[in-house]
């Protein structure tokens, strides 16, 4: 109980050699990883509260489903989803992964532009599968 309260107040490392990510006020958000047996979760935490998260699908040895990415909106704008994404696409190359794939659901179009922006600018390559769907895919 008292190590919470202690990390609530000084955002201090979850555990020894803990990794983290810095926002661009440098901020720490903690990481943590959650490797299951088809999916792999990256969730990051600030004062031990959630801050965000990244799913990844295994659809075989070689390609990940982008599932989803989160930023708990306070978060948002500090460079974290970026830094998120950078983390998973890491361990994707680690683990001899050799796509990530997915599509955007945004739920209206002025934040689907600026999503779709938002994954061209990370490197990705977004194609409009049909009238307003876009997928995106990144060689690894």
């Amino acid at each position: 109980m008292a190590l919470r309260i202690f990390e609530k107040w000084f955002n201090v490392p979850p555990w020894k050699g803990a990794e983290h990510i810095t926002d661009y006020q440098g901020e720490k958000f903690w990481v943590y990883r959650f490797d299951g047996e088809d999916v792999e979760k990256i969730r990051i935490r600030h004062r031990s509260y959630p801050a965000g998260s990244i799913n990844l699908v295994r659809d075989d040895d070689t390609h990940l489903t982008l599932a989803d990415i989160h930023i708990i909106e306070k978060y948002r704008k500090r460079g974290l989803g970026k830094k998120l994404l950078r983390k998973s696409i890491q361990w994707a190359r680690e683990n001899r992964f050799v796509e990530i794939w997915g599509f955007i659901k945004a739920h209206d179009g002025e934040y689907e532009a600026y999503v779709r922006d938002w994954y061209k600018r990370q490197g990705f390559e977004v194609y409009e599968t049909e009238p307003g769907k876009y997928q995106i895919r990144m060689q690894l």
